[in-house]
């Protein structure tokens, strides 16, 4: 099913789809906004408290069996109340009362928040009506991409996140969301979370904007790193062309015996030459370590793939707890979302297969927080 030129805009009332909400709903939400101090924007805690309750009351409507399966409680706090679990699906809510404006503002605390969600749900509300409206929704990978394509920086500590948490990052425009909630349904009743895909092409744009901004690594194979790279603080280790002694070709030791097990278990199989990188990722107390190697797939006179190994692990060989992530997306859905969960390795790996000027993003989380790197390309330079 897709959007005609007749169907609705943006912005406007439609009883079809508008929630009204009662006297001591309102009154539940004013109550969330008075649990903050002022400077913590009471008036948008009281927005998002209207839009949770609407949104429940549209589900119940629209899918009244999906709630049975799921276990819906109040939040135990103000911070919570964007963020609802839908059977196994994680939604964010993003609230809003300028129905009337093209674009719609984006927190940081919305941006980079810890509870990973799935899908970001628009949802516009009528405040003097007490109604709400269902408006649209995004998939977690264009927040993402336009988290990156506004703030091309490391996640902030918690110290400097908090003060910033509740301050717009930006801007999205009404059009990047798919507008058709019928397809949102269509996804938390009948798919798996790992295969939600990219349904409105507008929001293609925004992933090439964030693509504009992405790691090369084909310069790594000539033993160089771009300023994107340099501004993220990737190590460039020597290239290697010799395919024997495979362990001790790798100027990290750490990187020699995994890429060693891997090869002796049949895992991957790398050529000759390749390029890679490595930097290190502090979350909480603990030190991370990701590698990043690339090498190309000749494919005669066609433009070669390439392939994309990223290895997890810490700097010293420390255990690694088991709750670190480590997500890969493309762009239009997530490859990978692994954890050390029935992995006797101390380590996590994935290969991932692109062609040219392809991106992939990556996710790092622990506990509360999660870095979002810079996505990584391959796109041969022409002399």
């Amino acid at each position: 099913m897709t959007l005609s030129a007749s169907e609705p805009e943006y912005g406007l009332l439609l009883p079809s789809d508008t929630i009204s909400l009662t006297d001591t709903e309102v009154d539940w939400a004013k109550q969330q906004s008075q649990r903050v101090s002022p400077t913590a924007a009471p008036w948008q805690i009281y927005l998002n408290g209207l839009a949770r309750i609407g949104l429940q009351h549209w589900l119940e409507k629209r899918t009244p069996e999906l709630l049975d399966q799921t276990a819906l409680s109040l939040p135990v706090s103000v911070d919570e109340l964007c963020e609802m679990t839908i059977g196994n699906y994680r939604l964010y809510l993003l609230a809003t009362d300028t129905v009337d404006d093209s674009e719609v503002p984006i927190t940081h605390g919305a941006v980079s928040t810890s509870f990973q969600p799935h899908f970001y749900v628009l949802v516009e509300v009528f405040e003097e009506l007490q109604q709400v409206r269902v408006g649209g929704y995004l998939p977690q990978a264009q927040i993402a991409a336009f988290w990156q394509s506004q703030r091309p920086n490391p996640v902030p500590s918690q110290a400097a996140f908090a003060e910033v948490s509740n301050d717009p990052a930006g801007w999205l425009s009404v059009t990047d969301f798919d507008l058709n909630i019928d397809r949102l349904l269509l996804q938390l009743t009948c798919l798996e979370p790992e295969a939600t895909t990219v349904s409105n092409p507008t929001t293609r744009s925004r992933m090439a904007t964030a693509a504009n901004l992405a790691t090369n690594a084909a310069r790594w194979l000539t033993n160089q790193l771009d300023q994107i790279a340099e501004e993220w603080a990737w190590v460039l280790l020597p290239p290697s062309t010799s395919l024997a002694m495979r362990s001790l070709r790798f100027s990290s030791a750490q990187l020699g015996e995994v890429m060693t097990d891997l090869i002796n278990r049949g895992k991957i199989a790398v050529p000759p030459q390749v390029g890679h990188v490595y930097r290190d990722i502090q979350i909480h107390e603990m030190m991370l370590r990701l590698y990043a190697v690339t090498w190309e797939l000749p494919n005669g006179n066609a433009p070669s793939d390439w392939m994309l190994l990223l290895i997890l692990g810490t700097p010293a060989g420390a255990r690694i707890p088991p709750d670190v992530r480590l997500q890969v997306r493309d762009e239009t859905q997530v490859l990978a979302d692994l954890t050390l969960e029935d992995n006797p390795n101390n380590y996590l790996y994935v290969q991932v297969r692109g062609e040219q000027n392809e991106s992939f993003y990556i996710t790092i989380s622990y506990r509360d927080q999660q870095v979002n790197l810079s996505p990584i390309t391959f796109a041969m330079e022409v002399e």
